[in-house]
């Protein structure tokens, strides 16, 4: 491991769902934004740690009175809460699971980004195929063309035939050529994260999951249990908000003014009991909060069932497809063999042995395309 992929692996060694060669196939200035939020959340932990902390406050004052006397103070005071009924102990836990929360969010949407690419690398690749596929239905077509063109100037056919054909023909150069332009499209899409060519973007050896392991791994899920932990934490310190507060305090003063000086100070323990008109309606708001946590994540397992299901129907709709075309194939070898004897005997044509020979190769890429498209959904169950 090179000294540069080593750095990126111990970067995201805590925290972190992209893996070291995924975070390399982004763009220069996708890693610098997602590095660049990532230090952000990690400033924002160490400031909801330190938020129930109390400011220290220092004051000075320079006052002159009517007999133009000056009176020139300072002063330092200091209350910091010690004991509130699990308040703290919780602020402190909430800002640890919100870094949790932050950095899964974060991780998310690059792990989007990463799914747009694999997904773009795949359509690149499938329309390639197709590509080929409408060359070789061009090819076919042309052979067609060609035949009937001599049909028609021995007047075996008529006009409307030939015409058909042609505009066939026509037909099927468009969608090659909306092909193409499809294809740029992509290009253009994967240029936004990445500046590799696709050809050289290897896509993970991904295996199909159970429903159990789905879900486990989602991360939209996790996502939803990090928000009910928070939402649990935030009802706890709302809770305890309204109970009595145990701080200790202090203060120092000294007045310049004073010949020699004059210092003074205290210390001490104050017990603070908050009264509110609003605090049953307020603890009942973040009870409410929790409540309704716990029920979006329900219905995001849910809907996590519901999108595992689909793919799963979408792979089996890929594999049924495989296997007819799979029978087409076998069938196009035998009667190619056979025409191709045939031919050799002089009693079919070479068009007949061309036209056979071609659409048995594009049974073989639509095997070749539903290999991709059964891929892509495996894209959307990982990513």
């Amino acid at each position: 491991m090179n000294k540069k992929l080593l750095f990126v692996t111990i970067l995201f060694s805590f925290g972190s769902l992209i893996q070291a060669e995924e975070f390399e196939i982004l763009s220069p200035t996708q890693k610098s934004i997602f590095n660049t939020k990532k230090k952000i959340i990690e400033e924002d932990k160490k400031i909801n740690e330190k938020s129930w902390l109390s400011n220290i406050n220092l004051n000075s004052s320079i006052v002159r009175d009517k007999d133009e006397k000056d009176t020139k103070e300072f002063s330092l005071s200091y209350e910091q809460p010690i004991f509130k009924f699990g308040g703290i102990l919780n602020t402190i836990d909430v800002a640890k699971i919100q870094e949790q929360y932050d950095l899964m969010d974060l991780n998310i949407t690059f792990i989007e980004y990463i799914n747009t690419i694999y997904t773009t690398v795949v359509n690149l690749k499938l329309t390639d195929l197709n590509i080929k596929k409408q060359k070789l239905s061009i090819e076919n077509k042309t052979i067609s063309l060609d035949i009937i063109k001599a049909e028609y100037k021995a007047g075996q056919t008529d006009v409307t035939n030939l015409n058909d054909t042609i505009m066939e023909k026509n037909a099927l150069e468009e969608e090659l050529a909306e092909q193409l332009r499809t294809k740029q499209e992509y290009l253009a899409t994967l240029s936004l994260y990445t500046k590799l060519d696709y050809k050289k973007i290897d896509i993970p050896n991904l295996k199909l999951k159970e429903l159990d392991s789905y879900l486990k791994d989602s991360r939209d899920i996790k996502l939803a249990k990090y928000n009910e932990d928070i939402s649990k934490l935030n009802y706890k310190i709302k809770k305890s908000d309204y109970l009595p507060e145990l701080s200790l305090t202090s203060n120092y003063g000294y007045d310049f003014t004073k010949s020699d000086g004059e210092n003074s100070y205290n210390y001490g323990v104050k017990l603070s009991i908050p009264i509110s008109f609003s605090s049953i309606n307020e603890i009942e708001k973040y009870q409410l909060d929790y409540l309704l946590s716990q029920r979006e994540k329900e219905q995001k397992e849910i809907d996590e069932t519901v999108a595992y299901n689909k793919i799963i129907e979408n792979i089996r709709k890929y594999n049924n497809s495989t296997n007819i075309a799979s029978k087409d194939i076998k069938l196009y070898e035998e009667l190619l063999d056979s025409v191709s004897q045939e031919y050799n005997a002089g009693y079919k044509a070479i068009e007949d042995v061309e036209i056979l020979s071609n659409t048995k190769k594009m049974r073989e890429l639509d095997v070749e395309i539903n290999k991709l498209n059964i891929l892509t959904q495996l894209i959307a169950m990982y990513y």
